[in-house]
């Protein structure tokens, strides 16, 4: 049975979504002000609940980090390390492609409204590169959580103990081209 600790970090919870008026909404009150305001406010709450969730990410790693599992874990933990992996890497896919989205949403209605609210559309625009900033970071420490997740599934996984490993690029670089792959 592997350390609860380390069985509790495939736990942890996924990360904020961004506010939807800022996302979805389109904006009918020509007063930039406003909405600057608004999503300003909104845009805020965001990076603070982001910054929670960073900050709990890298806690997690931090108390798991350097520690040794003393066992190879079972079937069903490599398992669920697996079914961790791809939950996270998922999530990240997924809001990177909703990113992506909701960039060209934004610059498309920008376009329609330019004329009509400009203030508006410039507060959009600030509004959006803010949340856009905040959902990267967010991303990336998916990302790392998963590649930690991996690492640790790599040392409870017996299969993978079997394994030659390196620790100079140049020996790495021999062994691989000597299969081919380079």
């Amino acid at each position: 049975m592997l350390d609860p600790a380390i069985l509790h970090s495939l736990e942890a919870r996924m990360p904020p979504e961004p506010p939807a008026m800022v996302q979805e909404r389109i904006a009918l009150d020509p007063a930039g002000e406003e909405f600057f305001r608004i999503g300003t406010l909104m845009a805020d709450r965001f990076e603070a609940d982001a910054q929670v969730y960073i900050e709990a990410m890298a806690a997690t790693q931090r108390k798991l980090d350097g520690s040794k599992p003393t066992t190879f874990g079972t079937p069903e933990e490599i398992a669920r390390f697996a079914q961790a992996i791809a939950s996270y890497e998922g999530v990240a896919e997924l809001r990177a492609h909703n990113a992506a989205r909701m960039q060209k949403r934004a610059e498309r209605q920008a376009k329609l409204e330019a004329k009509l609210y400009p203030s508006v559309t410039v507060a959009r625009r600030k509004i959006l590169k803010r949340l856009l900033e905040t959902d990267r970071r967010l991303i990336d420490a998916v990302l790392d959580h998963a590649l930690f997740i991996r690492a640790l599934r790599s040392e409870i996984d017996p299969a993978t103990q079997e394994a030659q490993t390196f620790s100079d690029a140049s020996d790495l670089r021999g062994y691989l081209a000597g299969l081919g792959a380079v």
